[in-house]
């Protein structure tokens, strides 16, 4: 049977369209945290290299079997009507058009039961499903238990031609899943968007006549107003300045204060590049005291949640989306979520860049080229299978793809005189609906430039390619911020030099240092500590093992040179 044609979203749409957990996770920290032992990779075996039987249509014949488990679906998902995590549209389409039978074995809708529920079928000793996404944190444990395939031979022979190139252009790509001169899995590419943004309620500028803050000065005198001169004239003083999560860590993905660090010099949780040529922590860096010292002035001065320690990134969007906060720093894609998903009015939001420092510095903290790889059960026997499905789910969609407008027609778009319609009445979707999730590959995508687009897109272009008339359809503060994580990417970001295994020293002492790391700089932001506690922390994580692991970081940078 040929495969029947249902338009899909190009990439830059969907990019977008569903926040999960996943790009919950990309920021560039995946070095500290051990994700224990990196023992040899015993009993690992190649992934075989047979193909699977194929009908006169291309569909495996008789029909392949893969399971996998997700962070992506689960009991409480909005499931269109009629379907399942295990039976629903795209589980069908790809039975009926590829001969694969896609099973997910369970799912849950957190990165962090996720990654629990992973690490305790591994020390279970439990049945692996054939594919597994795992995080940068667990790759080493997961490879070095001996229970995964090398895939080196296997995508020689079927990964697409244009995924080969993109790893040949760029081989550190395979870094995390290398060992000993073999590939144990396949790094995930995307093509999300995900620099710090500054989302302010706009409205709430203008009840008070201010301007938007390009630097940290002029973001202090408006965190002041927002707090103290009632923004949203309800004559009640029940408002912050700004939402920040804090309790994992304050550079987070969302609801972050990363920017405040990167407007004084270094991030921390990331190695950088030192005048000297060396690997040095950021964490430890002087500039991190003085941004510790500007958070726990803007805490003790009540524009900050008192619960900030609390919070993590989705309860933190709580203030903002509920209207007691005036600012959220998140990726481009926090009007979809978690601003459109609460609920939120999206159109008081306006998009702006993250403020400057004294110096003229800002950033953030740039997601790595991969937060995620594809380990495969040495026990799995369909790689052709694999890589077959990936080819034609992996983004950008070809105008001739089955997935160029959307996941189903009467699903999530209608065709009107050849045109797709996003937001018809008679749409089957559910809220906060996206093929992503449903898939074994998520959001694989090749990297690409989509700036041009959203600028034109906002200069008034009309749009024509299925990918632009989703994004037109935004709210306009989801384009805006789009266009600015595109311009800023490059100077914005700031990346982890750091991209190796977790080192000696790291996996048997990274998690002690990373918690006296957090808590110290927690303490200082509550003001239960002093300002120069910071001294103290650095004093004590080098004797504490840090020295050891700065040597093994440079001795592995030494290698790359």
């Amino acid at each position: 049977m040929a495969i029947k044609k249902r338009k899909v979203l190009n990439a830059a749409i969907v990019l977008g369209t569903v926040v999960s957990m996943l790009v919950a996770c990309s920021s560039g920290n995946n070095n500290v945290n051990s994700g224990g032992a990196t023992q040899p990779a015993e009993g690992n075996t190649a992934a075989p290299t047979e193909t699977s039987p194929t009908n006169s249509d291309g569909k495996f014949d008789p029909p392949v079997t893969i399971t996998t488990v997700t962070p992506h679906l689960s009991a409480d998902t909005k499931y269109p009507e009629g379907d399942t995590m295990t039976d629903n549209f795209h589980s069908r389409w790809v039975k009926e058009n590829l001969g694969i039978d896609l099973k997910f074995l369970w799912g849950v809708s957190n990165t962090e039961a996720y990654q629990t529920k992973q690490k305790l079928m591994l020390a279970g000793n439990e049945e692996m499903p054939d594919i597994m996404l795992v995080h940068n944190e667990l790759i080493s444990e997961f490879i070095s238990s001996g229970r995964f395939m090398d895939i080196t031979e296997a995508f020689e022979m079927y990964a697409p031609e244009r995924l080969k190139a993109t790893f040949e252009n760029d081989p550190d790509l395979w870094v995390r899943v290398r060992k000993d001169g073999k590939n144990y899995g396949l790094p995930v590419l995307t093509n999300m968007e995900t620099n710090a943004i500054m989302f302010m309620r706009q409205d709430w500028l203008d009840n008070l006549n201010l301007k938007a803050p390009t630097t940290i000065d002029e973001l202090e005198q408006v965190l002041d107003a927002f707090t103290n001169q009632d923004p949203d004239q309800n004559g009640k003083n029940d408002t912050i300045g700004i939402s920040l999560a804090g309790k994992d860590k304050l550079a987070t993905w969302t609801a972050t204060a990363d920017f405040v660090f990167g407007a004084y010099g270094k991030m921390p949780e990331l190695w950088y590049k030192a005048e000297d040529g060396t690997l040095q922590y950021g964490s430890i860096n002087p500039s991190v005291k003085t941004a510790l010292g500007k958070l726990a002035e803007w805490f003790n001065k009540g524009y900050l949640d008192k619960a900030l320690g609390t919070l993590d990134n989705t309860k933190a969007a709580e203030s903002f989306t509920q209207g007691k906060s005036g600012i959220y720093v998140g990726p481009s894609y926090s009007p979809n979520w978690p601003m459109k998903g609460a609920g939120m009015d999206v159109s008081v939001v306006e998009a702006y860049p993250i403020p400057k420092g004294p110096e003229g510095l800002f950033g953030s903290t740039a997601a790595a080229k991969t937060n995620h790889a594809y380990l495969f059960s040495k026990d799995f026997q369909h790689m052709d299978a694999f890589f077959k499905y990936l080819d034609i789910m992996m983004r950008p969609y070809a105008e001739d793809s089955p997935f160029y407008y959307g996941a189903e027609e009467g699903l999530d778009y209608i065709l009107v005189d050849g045109k797709p319609v996003y937001d018809a009445p008679e749409l089957k979707k559910p809220d906060s609906f996206g093929m992503n999730d449903y898939m074994l590959t998520f959001n694989y995508a090749i990297p690409q430039d989509n700036s041009q687009m959203y600028d034109d897109l906002l200069a008034g272009k009309e749009p024509v390619l299925p990918n632009e008339i989703m994004a037109s359809q935004w709210p306009l503060a989801r384009l805006k911020a789009y266009a600015l994580d595109a311009k800023n990417k490059a100077a914005q970001g700031m990346q982890n030099a750091f991209q190796g295994q977790p080192t000696k020293t790291l996996a048997q002492k990274g998690e002690l240092l990373l918690k006296m790391e957090r808590e110290t700089f927690l303490k200082i932001v509550y003001n239960e500590l002093p300002l120069d506690a910071f001294d103290k922390f650095v004093e004590d994580w080098k004797k504490a093992g840090g020295d050891q692991v700065t040597t093994e970081v440079n001795e592995w940078y030494n290698t790359t040179k």
